[in-house]
């Protein structure tokens, strides 16, 4: 598999308790990154997940919807702080998506539409999203796709994936 993805406020835990211990050396061993929904207090915060990827720096982890509306600031600062966090763009709004990437650069910003939540057209809201921002063409081509391939080690056309994602 490509990863795992998980979600503290829903199923009742914290993100940085000791249960998530286990779980994050299995995913450094096999070097697949977990994808954490983000934003809702008191499980999911930006913050805690700093904590982990902190405890975890051989761990890729990537903070689905930019901390929500609330919590975005706090998901920039963890990702800036943590060279192994990334962030997804579900539910974020467009100053939180367009501070992302002067932060935290494009590379570190990857689309997510939340599917099927949000209803059949929710998909094309979140695409317009990126695209209403006028990023240049490698912004949007690594927010759309390209830093998701890499952090989910997915081959584009025939070739793999020239850069791996960076390890601290």
């Amino acid at each position: 598999f490509a990863g795992l993805k998980l979600h503290p406020w829903f199923t009742g835990f914290l993100v940085n308790s000791p249960t998530m211990d286990p779980i994050c050396k299995i995913a450094g061993e096999f070097g697949k990154p977990i994808f954490l929904h983000t934003g809702t207090p008191p499980g999911s915060s930006p913050l805690q997940v700093g904590n982990l990827a902190e405890r975890f720096p051989d761990v890729v982890f990537v903070m689905a919807h930019l901390g929500l509306p609330d919590l975005w600031w706090e998901a920039i600062a963890a990702a800036r702080r943590h060279p192994n966090l990334y962030v997804e763009t579900a539910g974020a709004h467009s100053l939180s998506i367009s501070k992302a990437v002067e932060i935290l650069g494009s590379n570190r910003v990857m689309f997510g539409s939340d599917a099927p939540f949000g209803g059949k057209n929710n998909v094309f809201f979140q695409r317009d999203k990126i695209h209403l921002l006028n990023f240049t063409e490698q912004d949007t081509l690594n927010i759309m796709g390209l830093t998701a391939a890499r952090v989910f080690d997915i081959r584009i056309g025939a070739e793999k994936n020239e850069a791996a994602l960076p390890r601290s």
